[in-house]
């Protein structure tokens, strides 16, 4: 929906209303209607649901609920999951799904016994089934032989006889052929044929104009008819069958021998770490401006809260909020999370990324101030932990950290981390209870790459937080806190095993209890992939 969404709003109020009666009509059909097809191994089923949640509330905004999709589309990720079967699918209300990509050897044996259509029940434990549609070749695009876009390479249908490349007779014969190979892979009478494919629809003109005439022809021919359809209308017509049964997923997915799509699991896994903390973020954002809106209404920040929650909308009153929202769930893509994308595509997520999430920040510190009673507080957030750098605890006077915590489940004990300009300092509750803590120096390989910015030391500290509450800690400098060292390296300490650090690595373990000391060592290790392509695991 993303794409359409633009598209739309560029368009003046009569190409609106032509649109608005396509759909109205049943002529323009929305399916899966995500802000984008996302990936399914990579997300987070919360990101999912984000993405997915977005865009219906803009086609229920623009058009209105009555026409939401009823038809799950996922054509091009690579292997498909039980999540996406069971709540993005059967959850959402769908009547089917629509899928391109399954294992070759799966596709062999379901084509050879007629199962390329099937029930899913996706979770053995529970009941939830939904009607499944596997392309045959195994990937999306038009029948062997009937592509007619620009770009393509198969003959139009030329049906003037007075030309020398008359080709009706041959066009048709085709048609029926590739038919009656999809009618033999699956049951009942009818087949969903898919006219177009990634690059192989733009020019509209060509295809309809093709499209036209071969329906005519084949129609007349009489051994099937064709006609325009959509894959709702089709689903729809499949689903009084019998049909057999498939449980589990449909990973790991591979299109040939030796061609496992699995390597695509760890590409881009800085990326990765990001669309995860943003769609983290974006959950906290959503439940702290949730959390005002039940407050007093005198403030714009409270205003602003009700109108993001109010209604579905084509447009967005929050702003603070809408830019990370959009980034998020377009990152959600089969190629953006998956990692499968070219840098300077990446690179554009990770900016999208950045400025929803400093944006994001300016709202989650009105709305803390807020619920905390002060509204003259202002928080900031560490957005650089991962290479030790955050200015809002830099301070050698100390400061104030708020936790918030917006998961279901309480958090007892969690293991927090902020870099500090020092190694003497301490940390305290509200309550003003000195809390366990220990000091250790920043990594050398991260304090080299980012030597101007990074803080010298991290503080580890434990932290106690309500489900969907939030908790307040003060950290002070102190002249007896001491970092744990041995040595010039650090040491983590337990009742069962002592972990010597140096230069940022393990050096070795002893063990208290038989004493002895265990030499450890670690390193980075590649493999070279064929083509280096990041998508799959290929021997070279």
């Amino acid at each position: 929906m993303a794409f359409f969404v633009r598209w739309y709003r560029e368009q003046t109020n009569e190409v609106k209303a032509e649109v608005q009666q396509l759909v109205h009509d049943g002529r323009l059909d929305f399916m899966n209607g995500g802000w984008c097809m996302h990936d399914e191994a990579n997300v987070h089923y919360m990101g999912m649901i984000d993405q997915t949640t977005l865009g219906h509330q803009h086609i229920a905004g623009m058009f209105g609920e009555d026409y939401l999709p009823r038809v799950g589309w996922q054509i091009d990720p690579f292997g498909h999951s039980a999540t996406q079967g069971s709540y993005m699918t059967w959850g959402f209300g769908f009547d089917g799904l629509v899928v391109g990509r399954i294992d070759y050897q799966d596709r062999a044996i379901r084509t050879n016994e007629s199962r390329m259509e099937t029930i899913w029940q996706p979770l053995k434990s529970i009941d939830q089934q939904i009607f499944l549609s596997c392309d045959l070749g195994g990937n999306y695009q038009p029948p062997e032989g009937l592509c007619f876009d620009q770009f393509c390479s198969d003959p139009p249908v030329q049906d003037d006889p007075r030309l020398e490349d008359y080709n009706v007779q041959e066009r048709v014969d085709l048609f029926v052929q590739r038919a009656q190979e999809n009618a033999n892979a699956t049951l009942g009478n009818q087949i969903l044929f898919k006219m177009g494919s990634d690059f192989q629809y733009e020019n509209a003109n060509e295809w309809y104009k093709n499209l036209d005439k071969l329906i005519r022809y084949v129609n007349e021919d009489g051994r099937v008819q064709a006609f325009y359809s959509t894959p709702k209308d089709y689903i729809e017509s499949k689903l009084s069958g019998i049909w057999p049964l498939k449980t589990d997923d449909f990973f790991p997915y591979a299109d040939q021998s030796e061609a496992y799509w699995t390597g695509y699991f760890t590409s881009r896994p800085a990326l990765k770490g990001m669309v995860r903390h943003s769609s983290s973020t974006l959950q906290a954002a959503k439940q702290l401006l949730f959390w005002t809106s039940k407050n007093d209404d005198s403030s714009v920040l409270k205003k602003r809260a009700r109108s993001h929650f109010g209604k579905p909308k084509d447009t967005q009153t929050t702003p603070e909020l809408v830019t990370l929202e959009e980034a998020v769930a377009v990152a959600q893509h089969h190629d953006a999370v998956a990692g499968t994308e070219k840098q300077h595509v990446a690179s554009d997520y990770a900016v999208r990324l950045a400025k929803g999430l400093s944006q994001a920040e300016v709202l989650m510190s009105d709305a803390l101030s807020s619920l905390l009673g002060d509204t003259s507080l202002s928080f900031t957030q560490c957005q650089y932990l991962n290479v030790s750098v955050c200015e809002g605890s830099s301070s050698q006077d100390g400061f104030m950290i708020t936790l918030y915590n917006p998961s279901s489940a309480e958090r007892i004990e969690s293991i927090e981390r902020v870099p500090v300009n020092g190694p003497n300092f301490e940390i305290f509750n509200s309550d003003g209870d000195k809390i366990p803590s220990t000091v250790i120096p920043t990594f050398q390989t991260t304090a080299v790459q980012h030597a101007n910015n990074s803080l010298s030391h991290n503080l580890f500290f434990e932290a106690n937080m309500q489900a969907m509450g939030w908790n307040t800690y003060f950290v002070m400098p102190s002249s007896s806190a001491k970092p744990a060292r041995k040595g010039d390296g650090s040491i983590l300490e337990n009742d069962h095993l002592v972990v010597y650090f140096r230069h940022g690595e393990v050096e070795r373990i002893l063990n208290k209890k038989t004493h002895i000391t265990t030499p450890f060592e670690s390193d980075f290790e590649w493999s070279l992939h064929l083509q280096t392509r990041s998508k799959f695991f290929s021997p070279d």
